[in-house]
């Protein structure tokens, strides 16, 4: 299975990423990215195989609790209050995935990070034009 990764290391480069109009499934994952930045991760791996999108964080992490909090229309975090946004960009992001007829996971440790997992139908050409 091939399987492509990147890291991305530079802040700057994920907010002007998560600067998005939301109209595919692209803007959806860069919008987990740009997420990752505001948990205050230093570093975001981003893996792409043929059936998953891995964005992989080692921010504050997320509680066990709030994994379906996280996706809620206006959803904060207290440990991200400060940061700029309203809550919108996990929600908007399920949303396209959903439309897509896709799914995302969260597994995360508090301290340690946060993994998202982006599956999209094989037969879409989402994943797949990521490896052009």
């Amino acid at each position: 299975m091939e399987k492509l990764e990147y890291i991305i290391e530079d802040s700057t480069i994920a907010e002007v990423l998560g600067v998005q109009n939301f109209s595919n499934e692209e803007s959806a994952v860069l919008e987990l990215v740009k997420n990752a930045y505001d948990a205050q991760s230093p570093d975001v791996i981003i893996i792409i195989s043929k059936d998953q999108i891995i964005i992989e964080d080692n921010g504050i992490g997320i509680p066990k609790k709030h994994y379906h909090d996280v996706f809620k229309r206006f959803y904060r975090a207290q440990e991200v209050v400060k940061e700029e946004g309203v809550g919108l960009g996990l929600y908007l992001s399920r949303c396209i995935i959903t439309h897509e007829k896709g799914y995302i996971t969260v597994k995360s440790e508090v301290g340690k990070g946060t993994v998202f997992s982006v599956f999209l139908p094989a037969s879409g050409e989402g994943i797949n034009q990521w490896k052009s």
